[in-house]
């Protein structure tokens, strides 16, 4: 279920929308010009496999960060220098739950940011610990995709072997 400005549901899927965008970066960014909301077209997978765009709040890398090093390098696009810091859905930290439209969370996010004064909840300190809330989840992702390939890679041999012995008996299971 999708939730529309007025709260009301909605079987449309969430959808970019220039405007909104520019009007909610300029209130981000009077807080920190490293924040911003990004459309992220793949911020959901459907049960049916299908992607859902999902609006994020995100924040670029500053520019002391490390990570530039691997845009430096190439290994990284300068647009995805980025952390993402939650989503515009009911549930900030799940992409999966209810999504809503940026100027409904926008209250949302500026409470949340009000309440960071710095010194109970310090900028690097949820900087620090959103990178590696990413960093964990690109590991995950890349571990599931090793251990599908490998096992892809087994089922094969198995079928392979069992074809090989097939053909060998003469076309007796066994």
């Amino acid at each position: 279920m999708i939730v529309d400005s007025t709260g009301q549901p909605t079987l449309a899927r969430p959808q970019p929308n220039t405007f909104t965008e520019q009007r909610v970066n300029a209130e981000l960014s009077r807080y920190d010009p490293l924040l911003h909301i990004r459309w992220m077209p793949a911020g959901y997978v459907a049960e049916d496999g299908s992607y859902e765009g999902r609006y994020a709040l995100a924040c670029r890398w500053p520019q002391a960060d490390k990570r530039w090093s691997w845009v430096r390098e190439g290994k990284y696009d300068p647009n995805d220098a980025v952390d993402v810091m939650g989503w515009f859905c009911s549930d900030m930290h799940d992409a999966s739950s209810v999504p809503h439209e940026p100027e409904q969370m926008l209250s949302r996010v500026l409470a949340l940011l009000g309440e960071c004064d710095n010194e109970r909840f310090p900028w690097r300190g949820r900087m620090a610990s959103a990178i590696k809330a990413n960093e964990d989840r690109r590991e995950r992702v890349k571990q599931e995709a090793v251990d599908e390939a490998a096992d892809a890679a087994s089922t094969g041999y198995y079928h392979s072997e069992h074809a090989s012995r097939v053909f060998q008996s003469g076309g007796k299971n066994g």
